[in-house]
């Protein structure tokens, strides 16, 4: 991948100490076997096919294919006169499977690796792992995910490689750069700013001091492609030398110059807010997304209400919940329910996700963070951030439940992504978010719709995406069991289509 200044630096030192002259070479995935060009028709009959809409199941029915499109429902008389017409390229039998549209995660960093643990020899296999990131979403049904924030030239050629049809991955939606006010969160100074665009392949996040700088930025990433922008609204840190300190905030002034920004490049806001201070101004200045749950007390009816009137969504991020569950011995809140369902997640979840999406060379240290993460320390530090303040960490934990409760009362608009490329989140990775929001009161039914046309309602493409309606791009997931009764079957699809042609396909391996 295209790397400048610093961060090609980087990758030529990791390099050396990898004792290599030249780039790891990653042995990508292949597609699956799949002979249509993409302008054909074709049909898939036998499947069980979800509304996701209605959550209702259209029994033993098939199914039009337009090319990258999704045709009408067809009877079985109609199967039988379409299939002779030569215009049919294909008939595929979907052994009375169920069939779903695909899925997608709104809060991810396909681009981005865990730094704990990790060395400058590790950089060497960076880029590889970036494109084990997008592999992964894939075979976990994810056909498309929001990248929020990540360094142009490494989510730029993952999302050209992608649709080039050169890397199997899903869709991408790049944020690329975000935007925080100089002295907010991650403006950790100008050594260690510059030490983040060596790991992250180039700058990530840009520190503004004023409304021409922010209006610049606007039309810089907006230049760049940005399907999606982002800003950090955070009060306070979860690290750090002194609990007491806080970052710098966007102004109500400034927010309304970024809103009028989104506003005239047309393009979705979302914004990062862990305390309810930042959180509450969003909403009140009706951001279209905020990311993660709050850790300083919970979302109020009142803050719920208000979401739905400024039409404001939010992005829960469980995972975020999983990882931030440090095992700080007495600090914090050890005893709390909460606590121990997201810590006892993280050791039932992460392993596997660690074995199944990272690459060998990179998994001692995914694993090592796991350890690190679960392993009881009193006055636990992260270098170099500094102490883990654990009530705050834990917090996400503890205030969840009332959060999700008012959501679901009032009928705020919820989100599903995983932050993935974080800590030990991983792109796509959603059954921490499905089996929490199950937790939380939510039905089969419901989530399946957050997972699809939900979350394409959030980020404006469910005129083109989301459900299986005639028109739409034909993204879909064939599914041995239905998910309306078993949930996690999505996360594990049999056929993976994007666009109406197969990509990832299971039952093919099983029989080579």
């Amino acid at each position: 991948m295209k790397k400048k200044g610093i961060a090609n630096f980087g990758q030529n030192i990791g390099n050396l100490l990898a004792g290599k002259l030249s780039n790891y070479e990653y042995k990508k995935k292949v597609p699956a076997n799949w002979d249509l060009e993409e302008d054909r028709k074709w049909i898939l009959k036998n499947v069980n096919i979800l509304d996701v809409d209605k959550g209702k199941i259209h029994e033993q029915k098939a199914i039009l294919i337009n090319g990258r499109h999704f045709g009408r429902l067809l009877t079985q008389a109609e199967v039988e006169t379409l299939s002779k017409k030569p215009e049919i390229a294909k008939v595929i039998d979907g052994g009375h499977m169920y069939l779903t549209p695909g899925m997608s995660d709104i809060h991810c960093h396909v681009s981005m690796i865990a730094e704990h643990g990790m060395t400058m020899s590790s950089l060497h296999y960076f880029d590889g792992q970036r494109m084990r990131n997008c592999e992964y979403v894939l075979e976990k049904g994810c056909t498309t995910v929001r990248n929020s924030a990540g360094a142009y030239d490494m989510v730029h050629d993952l999302k050209d490689e992608i649709d080039r049809g050169n890397l199997l991955g899903p869709r991408i939606l790049p944020s690329y750069i975000a935007l925080i006010p100089v002295g907010g969160m991650w403006d950790v100074g100008k050594t260690l700013n510059k030490m983040m665009e060596i790991m992250f392949g180039g700058q990530v996040l840009r520190f503004v001091k004023n409304d021409r700088e922010i209006i610049d930025h606007f039309d810089e990433i907006n230049a760049m492609g940005a399907q999606s922008f982002k800003i950090y609204m955070e009060e306070k840190p979860l690290f750090g030398k002194n609990e007491k300190d806080t970052f710098n905030m966007f102004s109500d002034e400034q927010l309304k110059l970024i809103c009028a920004q989104a506003e005239r490049y047309g393009t979705i806001l979302e914004t990062h807010a862990m305390f309810l201070k930042g959180a509450r101004r969003a909403i009140r200045h009706g951001i279209n997304s905020i990311a993660h749950l709050t850790v300083d007390g919970s979302y109020t009816k009142e803050d719920s209400e208000a979401m739905v009137s400024n039409n404001v969504a939010i992005v829960p991020t469980f995972g975020v919940g999983a990882y931030l569950a440090y095992n700080c011995g007495s600090e914090g809140y050890p005893d709390n329910e909460e606590y121990k369902y997201f810590s006892e997640s993280l050791r039932r979840l992460a392993m596997h996700h660690i074995e199944e999406a990272t690459l060998p060379q990179l998994r001692k240290a995914y694993k090592g963070l796991l350890e690190f993460t679960l392993e009881e320390k009193p006055n636990r530090k992260i270098p170099p951030l500094g102490k883990v303040f654990a009530e705050r960490c834990h917090g996400f934990a503890l205030h969840a439940p009332q959060s999700m409760e008012n959501f679901r009362q009032i009928g705020t608009k919820i989100g599903m992504g995983t932050d993935g490329g974080t800590g030990l989140t991983f792109c796509g990775g959603l059954e921490i978010e499905m089996e929490s929001l199950l937790r939380y009161g939510f039905s089969n039914k419901e989530i399946v719709r957050i997972a699809t046309l939900g979350n394409m309602e959030i980020v404006k493409k469910d005129d083109e995406l989301g459900s299986i309606a005639e028109g739409k791009l034909a993204d879909m997931l064939l599914l041995k069991e239905n998910p309306l009764e078993n949930l996690f079957t999505m996360t594990e699809p049999v056929k993976v289509f994007k666009e109406g042609r197969c990509m990832i396909d299971k039952l093919e391996k099983e029989r080579g």
